[in-house]
């Protein structure tokens, strides 16, 4: 049997993440907490920042993982929106 390496280059890295914002209806401090909290229970999610001021949750993610934030959203009730590029927030 023969040993092979695996390049580094496959190896996963959480720094591989990337940032998805969504715009959700009914945001609250209280809502925005459970929704954090029930975001963070999803393994391929690496960090959740929500802005109940701004209505946005920010996701860090290596896929995007709509499905889950509009589950999420279900569940805290809350209304899923739309996904927003982050250019148009600044």
């Amino acid at each position: 049997m023969k040993h092979f390496d695996i390049p580094i280059s496959c190896v996963y890295d959480p720094s591989m993440a990337r940032s998805f914002l969504y715009l959700i209806d009914g945001l609250n401090p209280e809502r925005g907490q459970r929704l954090k909290k029930a975001l963070d229970q999803v393994a391929e999610i690496t960090g959740v920042i929500v802005r109940p001021t701004h209505g946005v949750v920010e996701v860090h993610a290596p896929r995007d993982p709509e499905h889950h934030v509009k589950m999420a959203c279900a569940i805290v009730g809350t209304s899923f929106r739309v996904r927003m590029k982050k250019r148009s927030l600044f």
